[in-house]
């Protein structure tokens, strides 16, 4: 019964117990985070397949090649019409909103005053994808002008200024479905093969 009692009033085990628990804790937490991060980038790794496709604009000034950049945002995984009706949980979850932005190669081949933009993208192998384009220059006035120019551009529709960035165009291209977001905003999807 001494020996309890010492157990009880020893301030360096009950400190010991805590740290241990705590670090315990600790790395319990670590472990989980790295597992779900790990799996989910697995996911991403097995359920989805990189294209490539190239956008070729045709009568592109030299001039606007110097001050654009162009890009999409990934915006998610699936539409919002499935995500809202038929989804389960899991599916949720792996089709939750990224808004992942990526800054694409390009080419420009000025005797054809043509520029072909190289957009990679991983598309979902079961729900599809459902990203945007845009293109970023280094000034308002240039926007202004290279958006006429890709106004005439039959492959894009939809050309528009962003409402927060002032220097940002986005548009979508003709030859792949739109969707329309649960907030009303249109982004091009591409099916699953």
């Amino acid at each position: 019964m001494d020996k309890l009692f010492d157990i009880i009033k020893d301030t360096n085990f009950w400190t010991g117990s805590i740290i241990g628990i705590a670090l315990f804790k600790l790395f319990e937490k670590l472990f989980a985070n790295t597992y779900n991060r790990l799996s989910l980038i697995a996911k991403y790794f097995f359920n989805t397949k990189r294209i490539l496709e190239i956008i070729t604009l045709n009568n592109i000034p030299p001039d606007m090649v110097k001050y654009m950049k162009p890009g999409f945002i990934l915006s998610r995984f699936g539409n919002d019409e499935f995500l809202k009706d038929t989804a389960i949980e899991k599916e949720k979850m792996e089709m939750g909103l990224q808004n992942k932005i990526t800054y694409l190669k390009y080419e420009y081949l000025s005797t054809h005053k043509k520029l072909n933009v190289e957009l990679k993208i991983n598309i979902h192998k079961k729900f599809g994808t459902q990203f945007k384009l845009f293109m970023d220059f280094d000034n308002y006035e240039h926007l202004l002008k290279a958006k006429s120019i890709l106004e005439e551009q039959s492959i894009l529709k939809n050309i528009g200024k962003s409402e927060s960035l002032k220097n940002r165009l986005y548009f979508l291209i003709e030859e792949y479905k739109v969707v329309k977001t649960s907030e009303g905003i249109e982004n091009n999807f591409i099916f699953p093969e």
